[in-house]
């Protein structure tokens, strides 16, 4: 614990990195890099989106409705991935259950979206708007 504490951030983040790509095939970084991007520039579209709901413009239902289609589809693609690229042994039960755990955590907020911004009540409020 004290080597842990006086040793360089470097030292600590490598021995991380490497512990964690021992359970996955090479390339799996850049898959994620690119689904953290994804992920990112549709939380940003989200937060567009709900301004245009707070004023109740219907281009912000639309646009919600949108978020929670490419979240589910992004948030599935991702989990295959994951899944997909874990090397092959024993071990990654473990993180195969928590993949799909974390995959229907996710839809979570998408399945609400799509659950009540359909509802004929808020789509005739925002109908002329």
């Amino acid at each position: 614990m004290v080597a842990i504490m006086f040793s360089d951030g470097n030292e600590i983040s490598d021995a991380f990195t490497q512990g964690f790509m021992i359970s996955f095939k090479e390339g799996y970084p850049t898959v994620l890099a690119i689904i953290s991007l994804l992920t990112l520039a549709l939380s940003v579209f989200q937060i567009v989106c709900g301004i245009g709901l707070l004023k109740s413009l219907n281009w912000g239902r639309i646009g919600s409705l949108w978020f929670a289609v490419l979240s589910i589809l992004i948030s599935l693609a991702s989990t295959t991935l994951t899944i997909g690229m874990m090397k092959d042994d024993m071990f990654n039960t473990v993180s195969i259950v928590g993949s799909v755990v974390g995959f229907f955590f996710n839809l979570i907020l998408p399945g609400c979206i799509l659950f009540f911004l359909t509802r004929p009540a808020v789509v005739e409020a925002l109908q002329d708007r």
